[in-house]
């Protein structure tokens, strides 16, 4: 894709007759443990549903007697 892209915007002849430095720069241990982290498992919790419940004193047949009953 690279070569195509070049090819299209005129630029791949300059790139393959272009001299090159053999100087190559080490990653440094900061960068390195920088990627090293970043690619670690993130340690997750479990996620939970929490539960609950309507508490009804009085008469099943009134409103919070029967949204109670819903939720139950």
């Amino acid at each position: 894709m690279a070569i195509l892209t070049a090819e299209k915007n005129g630029l791949l002849q300059t790139a393959l007759t272009a001299e090159i430095t053999d100087k190559v720069e080490s990653l440094g241990e900061e960068i390195k443990g920088a990627v090293r982290q970043a690619l670690k498992k993130i340690d997750s919790t479990a996620q939970t549903i929490q539960t609950g419940s309507i508490v009804n004193y009085g008469p099943k047949s009134s409103f919070i007697g029967q949204l109670a009953l819903s939720f139950s």
